[in-house]
């Protein structure tokens, strides 16, 4: 015996696709207009990082420039820190203030492409003169002298001290490259200390006051009182029977 079954059914499926088909384009227009403003919020992240960049350039490059020059009036117009076909950096200072404390005022920028400008970032510094007008020296010490040891270096500025010098190891002051001057006054004694401390040495009375041992090196013109021993001092080195009055310790 056979069994027919009659099928009587009819429909559509174009009503599943004009419900549907309209939702995935609407659902895909939402995640590629999502990922469009991540790329962007992320591009444009990436643009103001560069021009941070370059500020914090420009703050190093500014305070450098007041080190040298405490007169100095900023950057005047912008400077490239980077550049090629797609992106260019900038940064500009700008300085106010007075003769003790100045401001620099540092703008960085972003020009992406390298002719537009899209991301701006600013810092503002403010700079105590006093160390650089205090005086001529990079270092002046008081009667407890200067002890270096290890690869401690002074490689920049001149150097003066009341007391006495003792280097060892690697310990450095100047470059061959860059001498500087050092002046030593020996005002270390008496040793052992009494009321009339501290006053400048007699002469073999408390040693060399500059003693260097190992590859201890002074690049430079040294003038010290009671200093006989010039081993280990050069460019020039050693000023024969040189002699320095105490200096008094700058504010």
């Amino acid at each position: 015996m056979k069994k027919r079954f009659n099928r009587d059914e009819s429909g559509s499926i174009i009503l599943v696709f004009v419900i549907t088909l309209p939702v995935l384009i609407l659902m895909a227009m939402y995640y590629m207009s999502l990922s469009l403003t991540s790329f962007q919020v992320g591009h444009q992240d990436q643009l103001h990082t560069e021009a941070q960049l370059a500020a914090d350039a420009g703050a190093d490059y500014g305070v450098e420039q007041l080190s040298q020059n405490n007169n100095w009036t900023g950057t005047g117009s912008e400077m490239t820190l980077h550049s090629d076909s797609k992106l260019r950096t900038t940064f500009t200072d700008t300085v106010s203030g007075n003769s003790n404390s100045k401001t620099i005022a540092v703008t960085g920028r972003t020009y992406f492409p390298a002719s537009w400008s899209t991301a701006t970032r600013s810092v503002s510094i403010d700079v105590n003169l006093y160390p650089v007008t205090s005086g001529n020296f990079s270092i002046v010490t008081g009667a407890g002298g200067l002890n270096m040891s290890n690869n401690a270096k002074i490689v920049s500025g001149n150097v003066f001290i009341n007391g006495q010098i003792s280097m060892s190891n690697s310990a450095q002051i100047g470059l061959s490259t860059n001498p500087v001057n050092v002046q030593v006054a020996d005002q270390a004694c008496p040793n052992p200390a009494d009321a009339t401390y501290p006053r400048v040495c007699n002469s073999g009375e408390n040693g060399q006051p500059i003693v260097l041992t190992n590859t201890a090196h002074i690049y430079g013109t040294v003038t010290a009182t009671n200093q006989t021993n010039g081993s280990g001092m050069t460019n020039t080195g050693l000023v024969a029977n040189g002699s320095v009055s105490p200096l008094a310790l700058p504010t």
